[in-house]
Parts: C-alpha cells; sequence; structure tokens
C-alpha cells in the first residue's frame, strides 16, 4: 500500500443525512472521520429537513450542505427523484471521493445511486439488516436491499447482519462487522451510565410513525392503551410524529391520561425513554436504543430486523393486535423486574466503537484507491 497520510487527510468525504434516525446514528461516524484527519462534509437532503438538523446540534455538528428534496405531499417517487437530482449536482460541486449514507431510507438511496453513479465510493453504515419481507418494512426493506447492490464498503453492525450480505453475494472481504452506531450515539450522550440509577417513573413512552397499516396500528394502540390506563395506575406520553396525519392522533389524544408530546431533541428523548417504565413502538432505532438502556419495550410490528434485541426478552414483538398489545403490556406493568434487561447485554449490538471502526476503514479504502480516477469499480476493500 503507497500514500502518506497527507494523501488521506486530502480525501473528500462527503456524510449524507435525510432523516433524524440517520442523523443521530451518523453523527459519531462523523466525529470518527474527522478524528482520523479526512475532511468531512455533511449534507442534509431535506427528507427531515428541521429535525435532522437539531439531532446534528445535539452533537455539536451542522450541516454544510442543506438540500430542499422535501416537498409537502409528495410521493415516495417524488421525493426519491428530487433527492437524486439534488445530490448528484452536490456531489459535482463538492467533488468526494466517498459518500457514507446510513441504513434505508429514500435519502439512503438516492446518494448511494448518485454516487455509484458519480464513480465515487459507497459506505453503507448498518448494512444487512433484514426481514426478508420486501413490504415489511415498506419502502425501508426495498431500499437496503438495493444500497447493498451498489455499496462498495458494507459496515455490518452484527454477525447476523454481515452472514445476510454474504448470502445475497457481497464478499467478505467488503463487509465489517463494526457495532451499532446508536449505541456510540447513546454513549455520547451520556445516557446508558445514568440509566441504571434513575427510577422508572409511571409512564408507557409511545411512538408510532410507520406509513405502512397506520390506520390499523393507530386503532390497535388506542384500544390497547385505553384499557391500560383504566386498569392501571400509569400515564401514557405519546410523541408525535410530524408525519402523522392529525386525524389519527385524535384517536389517542381522546384517551384519559395521555400527554401528547411535540418533537424534541434527541437527548430530551432519550432522557424520556430512560425513564419509562414501559416503551411501545414501531420504531427500528428506538428498538436499540431501548435495548441499549434497558427499557422493556413492544415493537409493535410483525417483524424486526434487528432479532439480537429479542434475544433476552427486554424487546418482545407483539404485532398490531390490542388484546396481544394490552396483554404483554399488563405483563410487564404488574412485575417488571423478569422483563428488566441485563446493562452489559447491549453489547449484542455494539460496545460504542462502532464508528471508530467505520472511519478507519474508509481512511484504508481512500488510501489504497488514492490514485484511481474512479472509485466506484475499483478494489478498494483493503483487506
Amino acid at each position: 500500500m503507497t500514500g502518506t497520510a497527507g494523501d488521506v487527510r486530502m480525501a473528500s468525504v462527503m456524510v449524507v443525512v435525510g432523516t433524524r434516525p440517520e442523523a443521530i446514528k451518523l453523527a459519531p461516524v462523523v466525529k470518527a472521520l474527522r478524528g482520523t484527519g479526512l475532511a468531512v462534509r455533511i449534507c442534509l437532503s431535506g427528507q427531515h429537513p428541521d429535525l435532522a438538523g437539531a439531532a446534528l446540534a445535539d452533537f455539536g455538528l451542522a450541516a454544510d450542505r442543506l438540500l430542499s428534496a422535501c416537498r409537502p405531499g409528495q410521493s415516495l417517487a417524488e421525493l426519491g427523484t428530487r433527492a437524486l437530482s439534488q445530490l448528484a449536482a452536490a456531489m459535482t460541486r463538492d467533488r468526494p471521493r466517498v459518500v457514507v449514507v446510513q441504513g434505508d431510507t429514500t435519502t439512503a438511496l438516492a446518494a448511494a445511486l448518485a454516487a455509484r453513479a458519480g464513480g465515487r465510493l459507497v459506505a453503507h453504515v448498518e448494512a444487512g439488516l433484514r426481514t426478508f419481507d420486501i413490504a415489511a418494512p415498506f419502502p425501508e426493506e426495498l431500499n437496503r436491499v438495493a444500497i447493498a447492490r451498489v455499496a462498495n464498503l458494507h459496515f455490518a453492525p452484527t454477525p447476523g447482519a454481515r452472514a445476510n450480505l454474504i448470502a445475497e453475494g457481497v464478499a467478505p472481504r467488503d463487509i465489517e462487522v463494526t457495532g451499532n452506531t446508536i449505541v456510540d450515539a447513546v454513549f455520547w450522550l451520556g445516557m446508558r451510565k445514568a440509566a441504571p440509577q434513575r427510577a422508572r417513573a409511571p409512564y408507557i413512552l409511545v411512538t408510532a410513525h410507520r406509513r405502512e397499516d397506520r390506520e390499523r396500528r393507530f386503532a390497535a394502540l388506542a384500544s390497547a392503551l385505553r384499557r391500560l390506563v383504566s386498569s392501571h395506575e400509569i400515564g401514557v406520553r405519546f410523541v408525535v410524529h410530524p408525519g402523522v396525519e392529525p386525524e389519527l392522533l385524535q384517536q389517542i389524544a381522546a384517551i384519559a391520561r395521555v400527554e401528547l408530546l411535540a418533537p424534541m431533541s434527541h437527548a430530551a428523548f432519550i432522557a424520556e425513554l430512560a425513564g419509562a417504565r414501559l416503551a411501545v413502538t414501531d420504531s427500528g432505532g428506538i428498538q436499540e436504543e431501548a435495548s441499549v438502556l434497558g427499557v422493556p419495550t413492544l415493537v409493535v410490528r410483525a417483524a424486526t430486523e434487528r432479532p439480537e434485541v429479542l434475544a433476552d426478552g427486554a424487546v418482545q414483538l407483539v404485532g398490531e393486535d390490542a388484546l396481544r398489545i394490552e396483554r404483554a403490556a399488563a405483563a410487564i406493568l404488574a412485575d417488571p423486574a423478569p422483563h428488566a434487561k441485563r446493562y452489559a447485554a447491549a453489547s449484542a449490538i455494539g460496545d460504542g466503537k462502532a464508528s471508530v471502526r467505520i472511519a478507519r476503514r474508509v481512511a484504508r479504502a481512500l488510501m489504497c484507491c488514492r490514485d484511481q480516477s474512479s472509485l466506484a469499480g475499483a478494489d478498494c476493500s483493503c483487506t
């Protein structure tokens, strides 16, 4: 391998962020990349124009470039088209040699396609998660499978995710098991250390925003929560997602002892989650955060792409049946001790050093490929 440290520092990296979860999981990666001396620019696509920027601010970061891919009422196809066009133009202007994307959003797919078409190296953080059902969740499962086809570097959070990629034909040398950067983010905020000392307050923290079967999910949640608050001394704090229709939120707001919480900073949300007696969610990232913090959690989905968080029973899949949700929640509220997670078990999804591993591999790949005019077809694995 040839080259100098100066060659690496001059390499340009673009980290593309669309949604708040992407911002949270990529913020530690940006810090680690900059820690290696790489020149890093953060590009916000505008998919979550306010929430993503606010999440970055929690980590002391700000966007270098802000696009406007989102328009009120637009379809996923329109969002993808706008994001692809604007990201391609941004990459032409900024000339990054590597583009880092995270997860499975429309922004992540658009950025991966734009980067590969422009002859740039694509690094995929949180690669290899699968439900093996293209409709659950949609479009996320489709997006992450497609990103795997164009990425050069695949940063799998767990051995299971690595196995999924290999089964799809990704070369093992192009995959690195890093742990999940959500653990890095929770560690950075200092919340995991404090979580065991926090008294669990008498409330259930609830989030729901997924597109698929949204009306059915909200009806089931409303029915289950209504019975839970009538039979237990418990309140509900429901964190509002800006994309959810007001009429669906009204079903929740009409329940006694329910408080609707406006979108908040990530640090504030993690504090709410850490103090909850129980969490109920359809989110992917919150499954991981709850696992790290040791908060018993019910996932109102039929499947999860994060099977590691189910291993010790602290996180449970309960589907979208109101009676099943109610019974599972009632069991935890009646006797929380057996469901309390052992905090050391967070190592199943990471040890807080994922971002450092990612940054080192990206720097190594850039060093290997420094003389390539086009990286997309180059052998930049440097194993």
